[in-house]
């Protein structure tokens, strides 16, 4: 019996949900990649979430681990404006694997400077490490970032970052 994984492929012009073998990265380790994401040097500080965050931003990879496995699989795939999606890629740009995240910039606070509870406060750190958990596969070249926008009737996956992979 062939299991299927869900795999939640955005485009500018649909929303389509393609069905991929569960087995398409079985035969690989998985690989735990430390990432630099950081501010592009033309970017301006950002100071609220309502700044456009999806300038051109530097990425590098400072070290590879090998992982237990793979992080599990997201069943049934949401996109926000706080997540970045992850895509591993090719030479050729075809996509091997694809993972959605927790905006690692994002910073929330609802304190005051009293230590009261106040309003809700969003902004967006200029540079950041995380960790991210790919298949240890041989074909993956580069590693690319996008930020979802949402339009008013769909996502739009904005470039954000993209690091050859060692």
């Amino acid at each position: 019996m062939q299991s299927y994984a869900h795999l939640l492929i955005v485009t500018a012009a649909t929303m389509t949900l393609h069905m991929l073998p569960a087995a398409a990265n079985a035969d690989y380790a998985a690989v735990e990649l430390s990432i630099q994401l950081g501010a592009s040097p033309a970017a301006d500080q950002r100071q609220s979430a309502s700044v456009d965050a999806t300038d051109t931003h530097t990425m590098d990879v400072l070290s590879s681990e090998p992982a237990a496995s793979l992080p599990g699989r997201q069943r049934a795939p949401q996109l926000s404006e706080d997540q970045l999606v992850v895509v591993a890629v090719d030479d050729a740009g075809n996509e091997i694997y694809r993972q959605i995240i927790i905006d690692p910039r994002l910073v929330r606070g609802e304190l005051t400077e009293s230590g009261e509870l106040g309003d809700r406060t969003e902004f967006y750190l200029d540079e950041v490490q995380f960790a991210v958990t790919l298949p240890d596969d041989p074909r993956i070249t580069e590693l690319r970032l996008f930020k979802p926008e949402w339009n008013g009737a769909e996502f739009l996956l904005n470039p954000l970052a993209s690091s050859a992979v060692p």
